[in-house]
């Protein structure tokens, strides 16, 4: 993927606040400059971005980081006093900080005026959180630029699923959403997929719901007279698909999004004056899905990046989520 211009005449200093997974260990320490899985591959393979500063209350954590990534950690102030770390003079900082522990330290970012922040999801712990944090962030005379990291959002085969609907709404029939692993971890990402097609308009309840104090619900709302289904499951696997049917077509991104498949209506041979769906066909958008699942963050920090094009996922769309987790929970 090519970088998009930027202005600034030196790299942007970069901090990121949580040494977990999403940080940098999803890459094993060996990260790839063609493969990005965390925001700190993305930082080292950015050449507008240097990491200069990662925050952990845990030192063994920063202690991992350390040993597994001797390029990366090479000159980046590591620290587990946040003072330490908000005086770096970032530019750009990551919240990768637990769910419970991300209001904290957006607030404090709020307060450096850093350019840009690149957040976790969902954004915060409850509804009344989120609202508090977005209070703030609106009433900001120098506002940061922010993308939260719903990814997928900026990835080709979901953009075409949502242009998809967008379009063709008068013939959606129904959008049902599969996912497994937590709702908070894994299911947001498809309900995030919920709100960019119908503008992150959300219900004001839902028509029914099961299991809601497990991590895995099913339940149910409507949008603009539109059914959307969302089925948890509990499997040691991830099953994170998300389709659309129409009146004449259905179309799924399955796989956790490695797979595009297609059907489409066709005169039944068998009955006359009737139809019935094509053979589920493989799209060609699955070689194309199936290059950006291995590379899922940069295209987030691209869009962050670009100064001049809108964020996809930005503070104020994810509370379509918010508004979902807490209907579930209340």
């Amino acid at each position: 993927m090519t970088s998009p211009s930027n202005s600034t005449s030196r790299p942007l200093r970069c901090g990121i606040v949580g040494a977990g997974r999403i940080a940098w260990a999803y890459d094993g320490g060996s990260p790839d400059p063609d493969k990005s899985l965390t925001h700190a591959s993305c930082f080292a393979r950015d050449p507008r971005t240097k990491l200069v500063a990662m925050l952990d209350t845990d030192r063994d954590a920063l202690d991992a980081f350390t040993r597994r990534n001797p390029g990366l950690s090479t000159g980046t102030a590591l620290t587990t006093e946040p003072d330490q770390f908000f005086s770096q003079d970032l530019d750009l900082i990551s919240i990768c900080a637990p769910a419970d522990q991300r209001s904290e330290h957006i607030s404090r970012s709020f307060a450096q005026s850093p350019r840009y922040l690149w957040i976790e999801k969902p954004v915060a712990p409850d509804l009344a959180t989120y609202e508090r944090l977005l209070e703030a962030y609106q009433s900001l005379s120098n506002k940061p630029r922010i993308s939260v990291n719903y990814c997928r959002r900026n990835m080709p085969q979901y953009r075409r699923l949502i242009e998809d609907v967008v379009e063709n709404l008068e013939t959606l029939v129904c959008v049902e959403v599969t996912y497994s692993r937590s709702l908070a971890i894994n299911g947001v990402h498809m309900l995030d997929l919920v709100g960019a097609m119908f503008g992150d308009q959300c219900p004001s309840k839902l028509d029914w719901v099961q299991h809601a104090s497990g991590p895995n619900p099913s339940f149910g709302f409507s949008i603009e007279g539109c059914p959307i289904f969302v089925h948890g499951l509990d499997t040691p696997y991830h099953c994170i698909e998300i389709r659309a049917t129409f009146q004449d077509k259905r179309v799924a991104i399955t796989r956790s999004g490695y797979e595009v498949i297609e059907e489409h209506r066709i005169p039944n041979p068998d009955y006359p004056e009737t139809s019935l769906l094509s053979s589920a066909t493989r799209s060609n958008r699955s070689v194309e899905a199936t290059d950006i699942m291995r590379d899922p963050l940069y295209p987030n920090l691209c869009n962050l990046l670009s100064d001049d094009s809108p964020i996809l996922s930005s503070i104020e769309t994810a509370g379509f989520v918010q508004k979902i987790l807490h209907l579930v929970q209340d």
